[in-house]
């Protein structure tokens, strides 16, 4: 039997206008899984990575702790979802 692990998200939608910059702080601890999706818009992050409409970004350890957006147009959305995985009694023992 394959052992699965459950995972609890949480999404936070973020608004920004052109120009406006937003620091994330990235991961909360080693087991956490975070992802950036643009919803509508264009942003560059401070590693110089630009993204647009539809993309995602998945942010692990070796990010630095805090990464910096900046949106290249107006109304521009992002999305942060989190994934934070559930310890099950098994996980524990």
């Amino acid at each position: 039997m394959t052992r699965r692990t459950k995972f609890r998200h949480d999404v936070e939608r973020i608004k920004m206008e052109l120009k406006q910059e937003k620091k994330i702080n990235a991961l909360a601890n080693d087991e956490e899984i975070m992802f950036i999706i643009v919803g509508q818009g264009q942003v560059v992050t401070n590693d110089g990575i630009q993204m647009a409409i539809g993309d995602a970004l998945q942010i692990d350890q070796q990010h630095s702790s805090d990464i910096k957006i900046s949106a290249q147009t107006e109304n521009t959305q992002l999305y942060i979802v989190r994934l934070n995985p559930i310890l099950s009694k098994e996980n524990v023992e």
